[in-house]
């Protein structure tokens, strides 16, 4: 297993398995990471901005649960499949997209005031090159 940028990843550093509780501020995922695993970011409440590399396909459920503080989720790549509950506990978060990505139209997956399902209304924006 490897640690770079203060997070735990399996030994290929394709998936980010979890983040220290005590980390502060902004975090960028590689874009050597695929998948974020299964509440990775769990109760991380000091983490305010998250920029997800392009190669990420799957967040696992639950994976920012209780992060309090997180505001902005940058992703830079098209959307990944997402588990239930990603960003539960985490009402200030908006979620952030380039244009020209796929996934993003239509019914949408997430909301910050609930947790929601693939098909309920969100907070979505696109970000400007």
């Amino acid at each position: 297993m490897g640690s770079t940028i203060g997070v735990l990843f399996n030994k290929s550093q394709t998936s980010l398995l979890q983040c220290p509780g005590g980390k502060v501020g902004n975090i960028t995922i590689p874009n050597s990471v695929t998948s974020i695993g299964y509440a990775a970011f769990n109760f991380c409440t000091s983490l305010t901005s998250i920029t997800i590399g392009n190669s990420v396909t799957s967040i696992g459920q639950e994976a920012f649960y209780g992060c309090t503080n997180l505001t902005s989720v940058y992703f830079l790549g098209n959307k990944p499949a997402i588990g239930t509950g990603v960003f539960d506990n985490a009402n200030q978060v908006i979620v952030y997209y380039l244009p020209g990505t796929t996934g993003w139209g239509g019914k949408v997956w997430w909301s910050a005031s609930q947790a929601v399902g693939p098909t309920d209304t969100a907070a979505r924006y696109e970000l400007q090159r």
